[in-house]
């Protein structure tokens, strides 16, 4: 009698053992797989930006229809020398004017070939060695020569040259080797350069604009339209330096900064933009 209900139990025992283990492993409870991962689409990138008209893509934009760049000025000079190696003159340049003389050339620089002045006052220019200068290249000796006072040594020879100018419109202010000009009215300035027994005119363009200083830009905008290529810049202190023409020398501890305006139907011409207020004028240089 023990013995059947110990049977009895041990086969109850088992079947409830049997039936948990199958219960246990039943797929829907064991393994039930996580939800299918969604990979985030293939990242789109922003579409090329397109700069702001007039203001930041004028600052890459340097030709010289505006405003020579350094680049270009080099430019001119490596033509020039591989020139001169070949003992040969150069082309006549918007500033460089060429000239064979013995054994070599001399070359005449002019500063620029046009200066702009407001309508209501003269324009000085900046303190220069001079608006019109010359130097000598000796092809034999294959080296640039300089003048020492008003001679050049030419294989020995003192060639004498001057420049000057009879024009009344223009007035000179001489700081020991260097010299202010004021151009009074607009029109044509001829400078008489003498190489020896040589003799050469060189003209400068005064061109008068049809506003006064310290004009507003509306007004400039009204009067010649919009610029056609701006540019910002500025220095800070301590150092002190020309930006496009016009020289700048902030106080201890400030910076200064300003616009400045370009005209492709006024070459050369740089407009100062103070605050909206154009409050100078000034023309390219070879040196900036």
């Amino acid at each position: 009698m023990k013995k059947r209900v110990w049977v009895v139990f041990y086969l109850l025992f088992f079947t409830v053992i049997l039936t948990g283990c199958t219960s246990m492993i039943t797929p829907s409870e064991m393994i039930t797989p996580s939800e299918k991962i969604t990979l985030p689409e293939k990242i789109t990138l922003p579409e090329k930006i397109t700069l702001p008209d007039q203001d930041v893509w004028t600052y890459y934009l340097t030709t010289e229809d505006f405003y020579p760049s350094a680049k270009i000025n080099q430019e001119y000079d490596e033509i020039e020398e591989s020139t001169f190696n070949k003992n040969e003159i150069p082309k006549n340049t918007r500033t460089k004017k060429y000239v064979k003389y013995g054994n070599g050339c001399f070359t005449i620089v002019r500063d620029t070939d046009r200066v702009y002045k407001f309508n209501d006052q003269p324009f000085q220019s900046q303190l220069t060695k001079g608006l019109v200068n010359v130097n000598y290249y000796d092809f034999k000796k294959q080296k640039k020569i300089c003048a020492t006072g008003s001679y050049f040594n030419i294989n020995g020879s003192a060639v004498k040259y001057n420049v000057s100018t009879s024009d009344k419109s223009i007035y000179v202010r001489e700081y020991g080797e260097y010299k202010y000009y004021t151009f009074k009215q607009a029109g044509i300035i001829t400078f008489d350069v003498i190489l020896g027994e040589l003799n050469e005119t060189i003209t400068i363009k005064i061109i008068e604009l049809p506003f006064p200083k310290n004009s507003s830009v509306d007004t400039i905008i009204e009067t010649i339209g919009f610029p056609d290529m701006k540019k910002k810049d500025g220095v800070s202190w301590p150092d002190s330096r020309y930006m496009y023409g016009f020289f700048y020398s902030p106080e201890a501890g400030h910076t200064i900064y300003n616009e400045f305006f370009f005209y492709k139907d006024f070459p050369y011409l740089v407009l100062s933009n103070n605050n909206n207020t154009i409050d100078g004028v000034s023309y390219e240089r070879l040196d900036d």
